[in-house]
Formats: C-alpha cells, structure tokens, sequence
C-alpha cells in the first residue's frame, strides 16, 4: 500500500480519535442537548473505534513535539522527538519523498520535566513547502509548512483576538468558517461616584476587556499597548501591510494602528479631567460579572480612584502613542502628548507612592506596592517623545539608582515594567545619554539575553525561561522583546532563532504536545476561562487568545474552563505574542483568510474586501478582488474601556470570581476549519480519496491506536 495512503488513513484515525476526546471532555459543558448530543455521540463512536479497532501500525505523533504552525525558511528549526529513535527523516506531505535524513541529537534528560529526548534539527531545509518528520521506532509528526508567511497568519488571529476583545461595539468576524458575533457590550461605562463626581458619567465604553471578564485596568492596559506599538516602532514597514478583519480596514490608519486605537479611546478617558493628571486605576462594576455576554452585563461600572502607578503608565503609553500616531493621526498624537504631559506633571509632584483605593470593589486588583519601575518608564518614553532634558535626567537618576544586578529583568510583566523603557533608552538616536548609563544597561541587557539562549539550549522544549506562575505564556513570549532588542544592539542570529523557539513552544513545541493559543494549531485549548467564548452559542472558543498556561508547575494547565489561574486569557499575554509574532513578517502583507469586518473568503464585509488566498496559496479565490495592500482606519470619538479581567498576572495578579458556566466554547481539535456538521470540524483535505470516508477513519484510528499501543 502506497506510503503517502497509509499516512493519510493514519492522519485521519488520529484525528478520529482526537475528537472523541473532544466529546469526552465536552460531554459535561455542551449545555442544552439539542446543540451537543448529535455531535457527542458521533464524535465518540469514531474515537471508540478507534480504541478497539485492531491494528497494524501507529501514529507517535504526539512524541514528535514541533511547530504546529510551521516553520520559517530562514531561521532554525527544531522538533523534539521523547523516548528513542537515533536518526530522523524530513519528507513532503505531498509524495512522502525524502528530503532530509540525519541523525537526532544526543540523548537527553530535561532538568524540570525529567524526561529523555533528542532534538531533530532541519534547518538546513530552506525550500518551502509542506513536510512531516518520521523517527523510526517512533512515529511521524502530522503535516507542518515552511514558509515564510506562517507567523503572518497567525499574528491576523491573534489581533482578532483583540477585535474580539472589545467593548462597546458589535464585534462579528468570521474564523476558519466559523462567524463569531457579540452586540455592543458596556455602553454604560463608567460612573465617576468614586472620584468625586456622584451621579456623573463619561463615555468609557471603548477598549477592550482585559482578560477573561469584563474589566478594564489602566497598568495592564498601557501595559498591552506599549508592547505592540513597540513592536511598531521595530517592525512598522512590515506591520504596516497587515490586513485586518475590522471595520476600520481602508480607512486612514493602518489596521495594526487602528486595533490599537480602540484602545486608547478608552485610555484616554482615565484621566480625571483636562486639569487633573490623576488616572483612575481601573474601570469595572463593584463585582465580576457572572458568565454572560458583554451585552447582558449591565451592571453599573465605576472609574475607581487613583494610583501613581496607573498615573505612569499612563504617562508612558500616551506619550509612546503621541509619537507613533503623530504623522498618521496628528490630532490624536496631540491629544495623547497634552494629556501624558498632564499626568507626568502631577507625578513629579507627587513623588511618594500612591496605592489605589479600591477597596469598595472586588474585581481584579492590580496591585503596586512599588511604582519605581513605572515611574521610570514613564521618564524613558516623555524622553524620547519630546526631547525634553529633565525627563531624560528623570531616567538616569532611576536607572542609576537601581540594584547592580537588577537593571534588566530577563523576565518581566506588567507589575514591573521598567524594562520597557530600558529599551526605549537603549534604542533611541536622540542625543545627550550618558554612556555611563548606555554601557551599564547594554552591558546586563546582553548577558540577561545570553541567559535566555542558555536556557534555551537546556530545555527540552525550547523554553528560554525555567519558571512557571500566573501566565507565565506571555512571559514566554514577552521575552522575544528581550531577545529582539539584544540583536539590534548587537546583531546575533542566534537571538532571533531563540525567539522563534518561544513562538514554536507556545504552538506545540512544549509538555503537551498542544497549542496554546485558541483556534490556532494542533489541539488548541477548547475551554479558556473567557466568558464571551462560554456563553455564546458556537461550540468553539473566540479564536486568538494565548491562555495563561502551566502554574506552579510545568504539568498543572487544565484545558478547563474552571481553573483561571492556569487557563485564563488577557491583553498583556496576547500583546507579548503579537510582539513576537510581529519581528518575523514577511515583506508582502500577510493574507487575512476571512475578508473585513462581517465579511467571507472574498468580501471584506462593510468596510471593504480582501482577497482570500485559501490555505495560504499563492492565488485568490475566484472572483475575489486583488489583496489590499494597505489597512487601516481612525476609530473615531474618544470612548472608554471596559473592563479587565481578573487573576491575569503574577504578581499582585488579581483572581477572577463569578461562577462558570456550564456552556463552554470548544475550538477545532488541530486548528482545521470548523464545519457545520459532525464535530464541528472540518475533516483534513488530503483525505479526498475515493473510499468512502467512515471506513478511512476507522481504519486511521486502528492503526493509529495500535502504533501507540506497540510503542507502550
């Protein structure tokens, strides 16, 4: 029997499998009978057969641990084979052709998990295209790409992420097949009760929520921000192609620019007042909100009082906006710069730290004990905005002050973000810096980078770090930012491919064998602590959202919607990803699959089309328009956020209440196109053979079941 068959057969009985599994783990969130039953039963008559179905062969996919996503052409890759084999084969999908043959790397124990493992390193393989790794003894890996627009793609689902996350609007998009839809959620935002103006409000509805509920929080939001208009200033030539699935798209601003926008119409709106610098800390109702959609929260929303760390950031992403935005959107850039010189104004005259009293809610707290760091990165970016002397001064004495080994953090977040605007000062051809400072800063920067390559090197995986808390994945990838800033200071390859290992890790190269990032990649997580995703009626969860991952260590993540703390999504893990998603586009506009806001494969709904090119081909779909080159659109009116979420952070994170719900959101199994019958997913397309289909599944999952029964 032909080699490239017994794969296909082999791929689909793994799937097979892989569903049941689905329907097993569903089978007690799929609320009302009518929607899952049908799918229950279906699914799990195919994994059954699979379990007892004899067979003659098998699948070791999930000991091949690798990029589900892809590869790119130019830059490492690795896969981890666990258990044996000495000698690794590359071949393509298309013909099972041998491509590359070489031996695995030495054998192994990976220090935190204790396992054995050899690494397969196909670099060498440059010529894209669609492959799978073979390890005899072991198995081969299901089908992956090489090609130099994989991280393209995935970074449109990771903005639409974001689109999903926003408050105030009607929110529709369409994902693998799949359309989502949410009505304008928080129109009520936000009382001002607890700054000192009863019974008065102001239009906060805008921003997006910032985690698994309906919060919005000012340090975790100008956090989010900071880092993708970051990634803007190191890879705007590239970001500026990016074409978007909002309503925004065609209009003035880029797509990227615009998303981020939406935002900060509801930043905006937490200052006090055009005379009072102080930022609120957060905006949210007195309690979480149950699992509803966005539209059926309306409870009231209050801005809380304010914090000298909220009051920072603050500071520093509008003064980081005020320059992005200046020549594309100047009237904002103005807006943004009078207001981040208010609140730093207010904050050279309030140097002690000012904690938030927030005592009267009990929604996320984000709390800073400390707001040194914020205040140093509020210098850095006020700085390198204006030039002006004494902000620069502001920096130096802070960066200065701090400890000897304690001047780069080579794992941070948002509860101490000075590494942000060590980057701003590092990166910056503004005159004036001390070289003192410069040498001191650069100096740790390189050796905190090293450190991550060292890691790296250590870990079965991949991983650059060795710790494990509280959303530990956007720490994950946040250190792209790290990695990607030591190359520009001193040019590494070696850095780059570190950062591409974090991306691979967080799609599939990790413990699990799985994808942590909703709708993308093999076995995406199916049940994310994110209420929009539990309470619609679509059994797959909102597509692009990083969960938090493993903690306290690297075996506790519960694909559950339940555990928060291990499963939870925010703003501040999905801006790292985008970040790093965002230093390795192509120079072509990566492809949005779906068109615009409310549009399909061709139509780009009200605001304009963007071609298809289904599957990432290289030619549109029949009768689509040619892609657009350009994205883009203002986001209009300044509004508000919405809320955050709680429990998103690790230190002082805040927890999440609210009991789940019963209906969670399943996403596809391997990041396939969801269809609208069966498991809700569309079967692989190599398996068009002319054998009837059932047979080909059961016949798969035999002998994928008996591959892994003779391996045990």
């Amino acid at each position: 029997m032909p080699t490239n068959f017994l794969s296909q057969v082999q791929s689909l009985g793994s799937r097979a499998v892989q569903l049941g599994r689905i329907a097993v783990s569903r089978s007690s969130t799929w609320g009302p009978a009518r929607r899952g039953l049908r799918r229950q039963v279906y699914c799990l008559g195919f994994g059954l057969a699979g379990s007892l179905w004899p067979s003659v062969a098998g699948a070791a996919d999930n000991d091949i641990r690798y990029s589900t996503i892809g590869y790119l052409p130019d830059r490492a890759k690795l896969a981890t084979v666990l258990g044996g084999g000495s000698t690794f084969s590359l071949r393509r999908a298309a013909d099972a052709s041998e491509v590359l043959v070489q031996q695995l790397g030495a054998a192994q124990t990976d220090a935190t998990t204790s396992e054995s493992f050899r690494i397969a390193d196909f670099s060498a393989v440059t010529q894209e295209g669609s492959y799978y790794l073979e390890v005899p003894g072991v198995g081969r890996s299901p089908d992956f790409p090489i090609r130099a627009d994989v991280f393209g793609q995935e970074l449109t689902a990771v903005m639409l992420g974001f689109f999903g996350w926003r408050s105030g609007t009607k929110v529709e998009f369409v994902h693998k097949g799949q359309s989502f839809r949410q009505g304008p959620g928080h129109m009520q935002d936000g009382l001002l009760d607890y700054i000192g103006m009863a019974g008065q409000k102001r239009d906060g509805s805008r921003g997006w929520y910032d985690a698994g509920d309906y919060g919005k929080y000012t340090v975790n939001g100008a956090f989010a921000v900071a880092m993708m208009l970051r990634a803007w200033e190191s890879f705007g030539p590239t970001l500026r192609n990016l074409a978007l699935q909002i309503p925004e798209h065609g209009g003035a601003l880029p797509d990227y620019l615009a998303e981020i926008k939406w935002q900060y119409d509801w930043l905006l709106t937490m200052q006090y007042s055009e005379t009072d610098g102080r930022v609120s800390h957060k905006l949210t109702s007195l309690d979480f909100a149950g699992f509803v959609m966005p539209e059926a929260d309306v409870a009231a929303t209050y801005y809380s009082p304010h914090g000298s760390a909220a009051t920072a950031a603050f500071v520093a992403a509008l003064a980081q906006g005020a320059r992005v935005y200046g020549e594309l959107d100047p009237a904002l850039a103005a807006r943004m710069l009078t207001a981040a010189q208010l609140s730093y104004s207010w904050l050279k005259q309030n140097t002690a730290n000012v904690a938030a009293d927030i005592s009267a809610f009990t929604t996320g707290a984000y709390g800073v004990r400390n707001d040194a760091s914020f205040r140093l990165w509020a210098a850095a970016e006020m700085w390198e905005t204006t030039g002006d002397v004494a902000a620069l001064a502001d920096f130096e004495q802070r960066a200065n002050a701090l400890a000897a080994n304690d001047k780069v953090s080579a794992d941070f977040d948002w509860g101490n973000p000075k590494n942000l605007g060590v980057y701003t000062y590092l990166l910056s051809s503004r005159s004036g810096r001390s070289d003192g400072v410069i040498s001191a800063l650069r100096t740790q920067l390189l050796q905190r980078a090293d450190g991550l390559l060292g890691t790296q090197a250590a870990s079965a995986y991949g991983r650059a770090l060795s710790t494990y808390y509280w959303g530990v994945n956007g720490a994950v990838a946040r250190s792209c930012m790290l990695l990607q800033v030591a190359n520009q200071l001193s040019p590494r390859p070696e850095y780059l491919d570190c950062c591409v290992a974090q991306i691979a890790h967080l799609f599939g190269r990790n413990y699990y064998g799985r994808s942590f990032v909703t709708g993308e990649g093999k076995d995406p997580p199916l049940h994310p602590h994110h209420r929009p995703s539990a309470s619609d009626s679509i059994d797959q969860p909102f597509p692009g959202l990083l969960v938090g991952g493993a903690q306290p260590s690297f075996s506790s993540w519960q694909d559950t919607e339940e555990d928060y703390t291990t499963n939870e999504v925010a703003i501040n893990w999905n801006g790292a990803l985008a970040y790093a998603l965002a230093g390795f586009l192509p120079a072509t506009a990566p492809v949005n699959p779906n068109g615009g806001a409310g549009g399909n494969a061709c139509n780009a709904g009200a605001s304009g089309g963007v071609a298809s090119q289904m599957d990432g081909g290289t030619s549109a779909a029949t009768g689509c328009p040619a892609p657009a080159t350009n994205g883009g659109g203002g986001a209009g009116a300044s509004g508000a956020p919405s809320t955050v979420a709680g429990g998103s952070n690790a230190s002082g994170g805040s927890t999440v209440g609210g009991a789940p719900t019963a209906s969670g959101g399943a996403s596809q199994s391997s990041g396939e196109a969801s269809g609208s019958t069966g498991c809700g997913c569309e079967l692989p397309r190599r398996a068009t053979t002319g054998f009837p289909i059932g047979l080909l599944l059961l016949a798969g999952a035999a002998l994928s079941r008996r591959l892994r029964g003779a391996r045990r």
